[in-house]
Protein backbone atom coordinates (compact mmCIF):
# COMPACT_ATOMS: atom_id res chain seq x y z
CA UNK A 1 0.00 0.00 0.00
CA UNK A 2 2.56 1.96 0.94
CA UNK A 3 4.71 1.32 -2.16
CA UNK A 4 1.86 2.25 -4.29
CA UNK A 5 1.08 5.41 -3.01
CA UNK A 6 4.59 6.75 -2.67
CA UNK A 7 5.27 5.72 -6.43
CA UNK A 8 1.89 6.49 -8.01
CA UNK A 9 2.37 4.22 -10.67
CA UNK A 10 -0.21 1.50 -10.43
CA UNK A 11 -3.97 2.10 -10.19
CA UNK A 12 -5.22 1.59 -6.40
CA UNK A 13 -8.46 0.04 -5.82
CA UNK A 14 -9.59 -0.71 -2.32
CA UNK A 15 -12.06 -3.40 -1.91
CA UNK A 16 -14.36 -3.32 1.05
CA UNK A 17 -15.51 -6.20 2.94
CA UNK A 18 -18.15 -5.87 5.68
CA UNK A 19 -16.55 -6.60 8.55
CA UNK A 20 -13.41 -3.88 7.60
CA UNK A 21 -13.28 -1.44 10.24
CA UNK A 22 -10.80 1.87 8.36
CA UNK A 23 -8.52 2.74 11.21
CA UNK A 24 -9.52 5.92 13.33
CA UNK A 25 -6.97 9.28 13.24
CA UNK A 26 -6.07 8.71 16.58
CA UNK A 27 -4.92 4.90 15.79
CA UNK A 28 -2.85 6.38 12.95
CA UNK A 29 -1.42 9.31 14.87
CA UNK A 30 0.30 6.15 16.65
CA UNK A 31 1.17 3.69 14.63
CA UNK A 32 4.16 2.29 16.94
CA UNK A 33 1.03 0.76 18.68
CA UNK A 34 -1.70 0.37 16.11
CA UNK A 35 1.42 -1.61 13.83
CA UNK A 36 2.47 -5.37 15.04
CA UNK A 37 6.31 -4.76 13.99
CA UNK A 38 7.60 -7.53 15.82
CA UNK A 39 8.74 -9.78 12.63
CA UNK A 40 8.56 -6.79 9.76
CA UNK A 41 11.20 -3.98 9.60
CA UNK A 42 10.26 -0.99 7.55
CA UNK A 43 13.88 0.45 7.67
CA UNK A 44 15.31 -1.64 4.94
CA UNK A 45 12.75 -0.49 2.70
CA UNK A 46 12.83 3.11 3.17
CA UNK A 47 9.64 3.56 4.80
CA UNK A 48 8.51 5.21 7.35
CA UNK A 49 5.74 5.30 10.06
CA UNK A 50 4.55 8.66 8.56
CA UNK A 51 4.48 7.31 5.64
CA UNK A 52 2.52 4.39 6.42
CA UNK A 53 -0.13 6.65 8.26
CA UNK A 54 -0.37 8.47 5.43
CA UNK A 55 -0.81 5.92 2.91
CA UNK A 56 -3.82 4.53 4.70
CA UNK A 57 -5.18 7.45 5.00
CA UNK A 58 -5.33 7.45 1.35
CA UNK A 59 -6.44 4.38 0.91
CA UNK A 60 -9.42 4.77 3.00
CA UNK A 61 -10.08 8.16 1.08
CA UNK A 62 -13.28 9.02 -0.77
CA UNK A 63 -10.41 9.78 -3.61
CA UNK A 64 -9.34 6.21 -4.45
CA UNK A 65 -11.97 4.08 -6.10
CA UNK A 66 -13.34 1.69 -3.68
CA UNK A 67 -15.31 -1.85 -4.39
CA UNK A 68 -17.72 -2.82 -1.93
CA UNK A 69 -17.63 -6.97 -1.37
CA UNK A 70 -21.26 -8.27 -2.52
CA UNK A 71 -23.22 -9.84 0.63
CA UNK A 72 -25.84 -10.76 -1.44
CA UNK A 73 -24.49 -13.26 -3.03
CA UNK A 74 -23.31 -16.23 -1.48
CA UNK A 75 -20.12 -17.92 -0.94
CA UNK A 76 -17.77 -18.42 -3.73
CA UNK A 77 -19.80 -16.68 -6.17
CA UNK A 78 -19.15 -13.26 -4.01
CA UNK A 79 -15.54 -13.37 -5.20
CA UNK A 80 -16.29 -14.55 -8.86
CA UNK A 81 -18.83 -11.61 -8.81
CA UNK A 82 -15.43 -9.47 -7.39
CA UNK A 83 -13.32 -10.26 -10.13
CA UNK A 84 -16.10 -9.81 -12.71
CA UNK A 85 -16.52 -6.21 -11.46
CA UNK A 86 -12.63 -5.66 -10.83
CA UNK A 87 -12.51 -6.94 -14.70
CA UNK A 88 -15.23 -5.45 -16.21
CA UNK A 89 -17.01 -8.23 -16.94
CA UNK A 90 -20.58 -8.29 -16.32
CA UNK A 91 -21.67 -11.79 -14.85
CA UNK A 92 -24.50 -12.38 -13.52
CA UNK A 93 -24.71 -13.90 -9.99
CA UNK A 94 -28.27 -14.69 -8.43
CA UNK A 95 -28.53 -13.75 -4.52
CA UNK A 96 -30.78 -17.14 -4.52
CA UNK A 97 -29.47 -20.29 -2.91
CA UNK A 98 -30.19 -23.77 -3.91
CA UNK A 99 -29.70 -27.03 -2.69
CA UNK A 100 -26.47 -29.29 -2.21
CA UNK A 101 -25.98 -31.18 -5.08
CA UNK A 102 -25.35 -34.67 -2.68
CA UNK A 103 -23.97 -37.46 -5.08
CA UNK A 104 -22.94 -40.87 -3.64
CA UNK A 105 -19.21 -41.14 -2.95
CA UNK A 106 -18.40 -37.38 -3.41
CA UNK A 107 -16.51 -35.22 -0.87
CA UNK A 108 -17.38 -32.35 0.99
CA UNK A 109 -15.85 -29.47 2.59
CA UNK A 110 -17.81 -27.36 5.08
CA UNK A 111 -16.35 -23.91 5.95
CA UNK A 112 -18.91 -21.11 7.50
CA UNK A 113 -20.76 -19.35 5.17
CA UNK A 114 -20.73 -15.60 6.75
CA UNK A 115 -16.69 -15.68 7.11
CA UNK A 116 -15.17 -15.14 3.74
CA UNK A 117 -12.17 -16.11 4.59
CA UNK A 118 -13.26 -19.56 5.62
CA UNK A 119 -15.04 -19.90 2.12
CA UNK A 120 -12.17 -18.59 0.05
CA UNK A 121 -9.88 -21.29 2.27
CA UNK A 122 -12.85 -24.03 1.52
CA UNK A 123 -12.38 -22.98 -2.25
CA UNK A 124 -8.32 -23.26 -1.93
CA UNK A 125 -8.42 -26.36 -0.75
CA UNK A 126 -11.03 -27.42 -3.03
CA UNK A 127 -8.86 -26.61 -6.02
CA UNK A 128 -5.58 -28.22 -4.22
CA UNK A 129 -7.33 -31.44 -3.87
CA UNK A 130 -9.27 -31.44 -7.37
CA UNK A 131 -5.17 -32.06 -8.42
CA UNK A 132 -4.90 -34.69 -5.85
CA UNK A 133 -7.48 -36.77 -6.17
CA UNK A 134 -8.82 -36.60 -9.94
CA UNK A 135 -7.48 -39.81 -10.54
CA UNK A 136 -9.18 -41.85 -7.88
CA UNK A 137 -12.87 -39.83 -7.18
CA UNK A 138 -14.99 -39.38 -10.36
CA UNK A 139 -17.78 -37.95 -8.13
CA UNK A 140 -16.21 -34.45 -7.34
CA UNK A 141 -16.26 -31.91 -4.47
CA UNK A 142 -18.57 -29.70 -3.36
CA UNK A 143 -17.80 -26.53 -1.24
CA UNK A 144 -21.14 -26.68 1.05
CA UNK A 145 -20.77 -23.11 1.80
CA UNK A 146 -22.28 -21.91 -1.64
CA UNK A 147 -25.41 -23.97 -1.44
CA UNK A 148 -28.46 -23.13 0.92
CA UNK A 149 -27.62 -24.67 4.58
CA UNK A 150 -31.00 -27.01 4.42
CA UNK A 151 -30.83 -29.75 7.20
CA UNK A 152 -31.69 -32.26 5.56
CA UNK A 153 -29.39 -31.67 2.22
CA UNK A 154 -26.62 -31.87 5.25
CA UNK A 155 -27.16 -34.75 6.84
CA UNK A 156 -27.82 -36.49 3.89
CA UNK A 157 -24.34 -35.24 2.54
CA UNK A 158 -22.77 -37.06 5.56
CA UNK A 159 -24.49 -40.29 4.88
CA UNK A 160 -23.54 -40.48 1.52
CA UNK A 161 -20.29 -38.74 1.06
CA UNK A 162 -16.47 -40.75 1.10
CA UNK A 163 -14.90 -37.83 3.27
CA UNK A 164 -16.04 -34.58 5.14
CA UNK A 165 -13.56 -31.74 5.37
CA UNK A 166 -14.68 -28.99 8.09
CA UNK A 167 -13.03 -26.15 7.52
CA UNK A 168 -12.52 -24.52 11.23
CA UNK A 169 -12.74 -20.90 11.06
CA UNK A 170 -13.07 -17.81 13.77
CA UNK A 171 -16.89 -18.20 14.18
CA UNK A 172 -17.08 -21.68 13.56
CA UNK A 173 -18.48 -22.48 17.07
CA UNK A 174 -21.31 -20.29 16.62
CA UNK A 175 -22.31 -21.54 13.19
CA UNK A 176 -25.21 -23.67 13.23
CA UNK A 177 -24.30 -25.70 9.81
CA UNK A 178 -20.90 -26.10 11.30
CA UNK A 179 -22.24 -27.69 14.41
CA UNK A 180 -24.38 -29.42 12.68
CA UNK A 181 -22.28 -30.95 10.31
CA UNK A 182 -19.51 -32.22 13.37
CA UNK A 183 -21.97 -33.52 15.13
CA UNK A 184 -23.61 -36.01 12.50
CA UNK A 185 -20.42 -36.55 11.56
CA UNK A 186 -19.30 -38.39 14.74
CA UNK A 187 -22.47 -39.83 15.18
CA UNK A 188 -21.63 -41.37 12.58
CA UNK A 189 -18.50 -41.92 12.80
CA UNK A 190 -18.55 -45.77 14.47
CA UNK A 191 -20.45 -47.44 11.82
CA UNK A 192 -19.69 -49.32 9.10
CA UNK A 193 -18.65 -47.30 5.74
CA UNK A 194 -19.38 -44.06 7.57
CA UNK A 195 -17.54 -41.01 5.92
CA UNK A 196 -13.92 -39.61 6.87
CA UNK A 197 -13.60 -36.75 8.97
CA UNK A 198 -11.08 -34.34 8.35
CA UNK A 199 -10.77 -31.60 10.74
CA UNK A 200 -9.35 -28.41 9.01
CA UNK A 201 -8.26 -25.36 10.83
CA UNK A 202 -6.99 -22.04 10.03
CA UNK A 203 -5.51 -19.56 11.77
CA UNK A 204 -8.26 -17.60 12.93
CA UNK A 205 -9.51 -20.39 14.50
CA UNK A 206 -9.63 -20.46 18.31
CA UNK A 207 -10.21 -24.19 19.62
CA UNK A 208 -13.23 -24.30 21.90
CA UNK A 209 -13.05 -24.27 25.70
CA UNK A 210 -15.13 -25.50 28.80
CA UNK A 211 -17.30 -22.05 28.37
CA UNK A 212 -18.58 -23.44 25.12
CA UNK A 213 -19.98 -26.56 26.05
CA UNK A 214 -21.40 -25.17 28.97
CA UNK A 215 -23.08 -22.28 26.39
CA UNK A 216 -24.30 -25.02 23.97
CA UNK A 217 -26.85 -25.87 26.63
CA UNK A 218 -28.88 -22.73 25.41
CA UNK A 219 -28.75 -24.16 21.71
CA UNK A 220 -32.02 -24.77 20.32
CA UNK A 221 -30.50 -26.73 17.44
CA UNK A 222 -29.71 -29.68 19.08
CA UNK A 223 -32.95 -31.49 21.54
CA UNK A 224 -30.50 -33.39 22.93
CA UNK A 225 -27.37 -31.58 24.25
CA UNK A 226 -25.40 -34.29 25.97
CA UNK A 227 -25.71 -35.82 23.00
CA UNK A 228 -24.07 -33.35 20.68
CA UNK A 229 -21.64 -32.33 23.76
CA UNK A 230 -19.99 -35.87 23.53
CA UNK A 231 -20.40 -35.83 19.18
CA UNK A 232 -18.65 -32.56 19.01
CA UNK A 233 -15.50 -33.09 22.04
CA UNK A 234 -15.84 -36.00 20.12
CA UNK A 235 -14.35 -34.12 16.94
CA UNK A 236 -11.81 -32.59 18.22
CA UNK A 237 -10.09 -35.28 19.44
CA UNK A 238 -8.94 -36.15 15.65
CA UNK A 239 -6.28 -34.69 14.56
CA UNK A 240 -6.66 -31.15 12.78
CA UNK A 241 -4.26 -30.09 9.65
CA UNK A 242 -3.75 -26.69 9.33
CA UNK A 243 -4.35 -24.60 6.75
CA UNK A 244 -2.06 -21.24 6.98
CA UNK A 245 -3.84 -19.45 3.84
CA UNK A 246 -1.59 -16.52 4.76
CA UNK A 247 0.98 -18.91 3.62
CA UNK A 248 2.89 -19.17 0.50
CA UNK A 249 1.57 -21.72 -2.24
CA UNK A 250 4.14 -24.67 -1.86
CA UNK A 251 2.93 -24.66 2.41
CA UNK A 252 -0.67 -24.81 1.31
CA UNK A 253 -0.21 -27.36 -1.44
CA UNK A 254 1.94 -29.67 1.00
CA UNK A 255 -1.18 -28.92 3.67
CA UNK A 256 -3.45 -30.02 0.82
CA UNK A 257 -1.45 -33.17 0.15
CA UNK A 258 -2.17 -34.24 3.55
CA UNK A 259 -6.16 -33.61 3.51
CA UNK A 260 -5.84 -35.68 0.55
CA UNK A 261 -4.11 -38.75 2.30
CA UNK A 262 -7.33 -39.01 4.94
CA UNK A 263 -9.94 -39.03 1.84
CA UNK A 264 -10.29 -43.06 0.72
CA UNK A 265 -9.41 -43.83 -2.54
CA UNK A 266 -12.91 -46.18 -3.10
CA UNK A 267 -16.29 -44.97 -1.98
CA UNK A 268 -18.40 -46.45 0.30
CA UNK A 269 -19.86 -49.48 -0.68
CA UNK A 270 -23.78 -48.38 0.16
CA UNK A 271 -25.68 -45.36 1.41
CA UNK A 272 -27.09 -45.79 5.13
CA UNK A 273 -30.07 -47.40 5.76
CA UNK A 274 -32.78 -44.85 6.46
CA UNK A 275 -35.16 -47.92 8.26
CA UNK A 276 -37.51 -46.86 10.27
CA UNK A 277 -35.16 -48.71 13.34
CA UNK A 278 -32.29 -46.20 12.68
CA UNK A 279 -34.33 -43.27 12.79
CA UNK A 280 -32.66 -40.93 15.91
CA UNK A 281 -28.95 -41.93 14.52
CA UNK A 282 -27.62 -40.36 11.86
CA UNK A 283 -28.86 -42.81 9.68
CA UNK A 284 -32.53 -41.45 10.35
CA UNK A 285 -31.14 -38.69 8.26
CA UNK A 286 -33.49 -35.50 9.48
CA UNK A 287 -34.43 -37.12 12.50
CA UNK A 288 -31.33 -36.98 14.24
CA UNK A 289 -31.91 -37.81 17.67
CA UNK A 290 -29.95 -34.58 19.18
CA UNK A 291 -31.05 -32.33 16.19
CA UNK A 292 -33.81 -29.81 16.08
CA UNK A 293 -33.90 -26.88 13.59
CA UNK A 294 -30.92 -24.83 12.64
CA UNK A 295 -31.70 -21.30 12.73
CA UNK A 296 -32.36 -18.96 9.53
CA UNK A 297 -28.93 -17.78 7.94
Amino acid sequence: ICTAFHTGRPKVTAIWTPSFQPPTEEQLSHMESFLDLTSTKLSPYGMTLLQVADALRRLCSPGTNRINLRTDVVGSFRFEALADELTGNKGGYSSELTDIPVKHGMMAISADPHDDEAVAAANILSDYLGEDLMSIMSEGIVVLSDYLPAEDKILETVSVARAVAVICSRDTMSCDAQLLIMAALMDNAERTEAAAVIPVNIPSFIFPTEAFYEGLGSSFIFSDVEVAKQCIRSFFKRITIALPVDASEKVIKTQAREVAARVPKTARKSRISTAPERAGTAAGMADYGFVTQLREV
